[in-house]
């Protein structure tokens, strides 16, 4: 579920990333790490990245790197790898691939295919098309779940203690009617 309207371009899902993510750290407590983003990367990160492995990397990871130089993003649900990890060498991986990233904490992990210079996802020894902006919305609808639940605990916690001995009071007495009602028709 979204918090207002789904984001429409990678740039939009971004910045709705680095948004939720810093109210995630400001109002909900959320654990140091758990969303992290480094600092973007430069053009010629990028560029070396391309160079050093002999790849074209595909425009929506290049776009991510510009704005994160890898993130961990709801602690294990996902972890998009900067300049400094890509490639590295992953059992769950075919040799040929180079690692991006790992998805939802289980051994899932992303790949990039340098033969089409397409993003995969591996599991279990199943290849299949990975799409790193589905995958970003994912995030975020994952992401502001988190944000509804913890405001509607919130305000769950700060209800009136007379209102809630009220409300509790007041289903007591249906209870004990609705009992009373039960043994009278027997």
């Amino acid at each position: 579920m979204y918090i207002g309207e789904e984001p429409k371009t990678l740039e939009e899902c971004f910045e709705r990333l680095e948004k939720d993510r810093e109210r995630l750290i400001d109002e909900c407590d959320d654990p140091a790490g758990y969303n992290s983003f480094n600092a973007a990367a430069t053009e010629e990160q990028i560029e070396n990245l391309e160079k050093t492995y002999k790849v074209k990397l595909p425009e929506e990871y290049k776009a991510f790197l510009r704005f994160a130089n890898g993130a961990t993003i709801m602690g294990t649900s996902a972890t998009i790898y900067g300049t400094d990890m890509f490639g590295i060498k992953d059992a769950m991986v075919p040799d040929e691939y180079y690692t991006v990233g790992e998805r939802i904490g289980d051994g899932e992990r992303i790949a990039l295919n340098p033969a089409d210079g397409e993003l995969y996802s591996c599991y279990n020894g199943t290849i299949k098309s990975f799409d790193l902006e589905h995958e970003l919305h994912r995030l975020i609808e994952e992401c502001e779940e988190e944000i509804i639940g913890f405001e509607e605990k919130k305000a769950q916690a700060a209800e009136d203690p007379e209102e809630k001995i009220k409300k509790s009071q007041a289903i007591a007495d249906k209870w004990i009617r609705f009992m009373e009602e039960r043994n009278k028709m027997r």
